[in-house]
C-alpha cells in the first residue's frame, strides 16, 4: 500500500521524527505525506519545539494542518498522540 491507499480509505497520516526539517520536508515529500510545496507553506510543516510550546487548545486547532513534525522529541510524539484520541 501507498499514503495514497491509506488517505483513500479514510487514514490521517503524519510523520513525525527527530531528523532536520530539511530531511523530514524531502522524505515526506518523496513518500507522499506532503502533497505539494504549497503544503510547506501551509503550515502542514513544524517543528517539535514551536509544537511543545503551543497551548493545549492551540495543538488543537493547528491538529488538522501538521502532517509533518520534524525535530520531535519523544514528549512531542506522544503529546501528538494524545490529540489524536
Amino acid at each position: 500500500m501507498v499514503v495514497q491507499d491509506f488517505r483513500n480509505a479514510g487514514v490521517k497520516i503524519k510523520m513525525i521524527t527527530g531528523d532536520d526539517v530539511f530531511t523530514t520536508k524531502a522524505i515526506s515529500n518523496e513518500c507522499g505525506i506532503l502533497k505539494t510545496y504549497e503544503d510547506m507553506l501551509n503550515g502542514a510543516v513544524i517543528e517539535g519545539m514551536q509544537f511543545r510550546n503551543y497551548t493545549p487548545q492551540v495543538r488543537r486547532e493547528k491538529d488538522k494542518e501538521i502532517c509533518v513534525m520534524a525535530r520531535s522529541s519523544p514528549s512531542d510524539k506522544f503529546l501528538m498522540a494524545q490529540m489524536m484520541h
